[in-house]
Parts: C-alpha cells; sequence; structure tokens
C-alpha cells in the first residue's frame, strides 16, 4: 500500500470520527446537563486513536500480515 493511499485513509477515518464524536459529545451534554457543550478534548483524542488503529489495521491487511 502506498504512504499516500495509507495517509487519505487517516484522514477520512479521523474526519468522520471527528465529526461523530463531535455530535454525540454534544448530545450527551445536551441530554444529562441541560446545556449542549461539545468536548473538543475526547472528540480529539477519540478521532486520533481510531485513525491510526484503523489505517494501520488496513495498511496490515494490504500486506498480508496479521498481528
Amino acid at each position: 500500500m502506498k504512504l499516500r493511499i495509507l495517509f487519505w485513509d487517516f484522514v477520512a477515518n479521523f474526519s468522520l470520527t471527528i465529526v461523530v464524536a463531535a455530535i454525540v459529545t454534544f448530545l450527551w451534554s445536551l441530554i444529562v446537563h441541560g446545556s449542549g457543550i461539545i468536548n473538543w478534548e475526547i472528540s480529539f483524542v477519540l478521532a486520533l486513536v481510531l485513525a491510526i488503529v484503523l489505517a494501520s489495521h488496513r495498511w496490515q491487511d494490504s500486506k498480508g500480515k496479521s498481528f
């Protein structure tokens, strides 16, 4: 797998995860606490971790290796 494909896979996973995590933290804060606040720290960390894990998993699958 080329590095460019790995990079775009990371960017796509990161973008999707940060949007979903921001929506979920906003709704959680709105429903539970009554004030709609997005927790950007949790959203960013979750997006970073999931993007790294999913991109590396796809990279390992394309090489035919398993953990």
